[in-house]
C-alpha cells in the first residue's frame, strides 16, 4: 500500500524538515572512519568515492562523493599519488543519517547530474517507525511516494555508490555467525527493497597496499547478486568484489614511507 504526490520541489522539502531538526553542538562531533575507495571496471580505475562517518550525538553521518576517473591515461596508482589531476567535481553524493547505537536508518538524500539533468532521491521516516516516504525529484519537479517500512535494520544501496559496504562491514564487527539476514533498499528506476544474507567464510591473508593483511571474508548476496568483502578487525572494508560484473572497490591504503637508506660504511 502506497501513496504517491506529485510536487515541485519535494526534496528541498524533506531537505528543510531535516534541517529544522535539533543537532548537538558542534563539539560533540567525533570522526569515526574516513577514506577513498578506488573503483575498478575490469582492471581499470573508472570511479572514485570518498567517504565519511562521523558520530554526531545520538547520531551517525555518513557523507559520500563519487567522481569519474577524468583521464583514462592515469593508472590507479597515478590516480591515488596525484589526485589533484582531477578537473571536475563530483557527479554524486549522499548524506545518510542513522542511529549511531544500532545503525537504524533517520534520513537519506542524494544528487547526481548527467549532462544537464539533475537526479535527486530522499528517504524520511517522519518520526513514524512503521512508514517511509521516498522522494525522486529530476530537475526540480518530484513525486513523494509513501510505503511500509521493512523490519529491522536497512541499509541503503544508491549506485554507483559503495559507501553503504562500508557500514554493513562495521554494524558486524565483534559479531560472531555463520550467515545472517539483512535487508538493503535499492534505488534505481524502480526502487526494490531485497532481502540479503550475509555468510562468514572465515579469515583470509590478503595484500593490502604494501603489506599482507589478516582480514574476514563475507560473502553479500541474494538471488541474483553476490559480493565478496574482505574487512580488517577493527571493521573498515578493504576489498569488495563483485566478479561477474568485473567490478573491484579498494580502500587506498595508507602511504608507506621510504626505506632510509644508509649511508655508506655504516652498518
Amino acid at each position: 500500500m502506497c501513496r504517491a504526490v506529485t510536487c515541485a520541489g519535494a526534496i528541498v522539502c524533506a531537505a528543510l524538515v531535516l534541517a529544522a531538526t535539533p543537532t548537538p553542538s558542534l563539539a560533540e562531533n567525533t570522526s569515526i572512519d574516513a577514506g577513498r575507495l578506488v573503483v575498478s571496471l575490469n582492471g581499470k580505475p573508472f570511479r572514485i568515492e570518498e567517504f565519511n562517518l562521523d558520530q554526531l550525538g545520538d547520531s551517525l553521518i555518513v557523507t559520500s562523493n563519487s567522481w569519474l576517473v577524468t583521464s583514462p591515461a592515469l593508472s590507479q596508482v597515478d590516480w591515488i599519488v596525484d589526485s589533484t589531476t582531477r578537473t571536475i567535481s563530483y557527479d554524486k553524493g549522499m548524506t545518510l543519517v542513522l542511529s549511531a547505537f544500532d545503525y537504524a536508518l533517520k534520513e537519506y538524500w542524494s544528487a547526481a547530474a548527467a549532462g544537464p539533468d539533475t537526479m535527486r532521491r530522499a528517504i524520511t521516516l517522519g518520526g513514524l517507525d512503521t512508514a517511509y516516504t521516498a522522494y525522486r525529484e529530476i530537475n526540480g519537479a518530484g513525486v513523494g511516494e509513501q510505503l511500509m517500512l521493512p523490519p529491522g535494520r536497512i541499509f541503503i544501496l544508491d549506485p554507483p555508490l559503495f559507501t553503504t559496504f562500508t557500514l554493513i562491514a562495521r554494524s558486524l564487527k565483534g559479531r560472531t555467525f555463520d550467515s545472517r539476514p539483512i535487508t538493503m533498499m535499492v534505488l534505481a528506476p524502480r526502487d526494490s527493497v531485497v532481502a540479503v544474507t550475509v555468510t562468514d567464510l572465515g579469515n583470509e591473508t590478503i595484500r593490502w597496499g604494501a603489506r599482507p593483511v589478516v582480514a574476514r571474508k563475507l560473502r553479500i548476496a541474494d538471488l541474483k547478486t553476490a559480493f565478496t568483502a574482505w574487512v580488517a578487525q577493527d571493521g573498515r572494508l578493504l576489498r569488495l568484489q563483485q566478479p561477474e560484473a568485473g567490478i573491484v572497490v579498494e580502500r587506498q591504503a595508507p602511504k608507506t614511507p621510504p626505506a632510509r637508506r644508509r649511508p655508506p660504511g655504516t652498518k
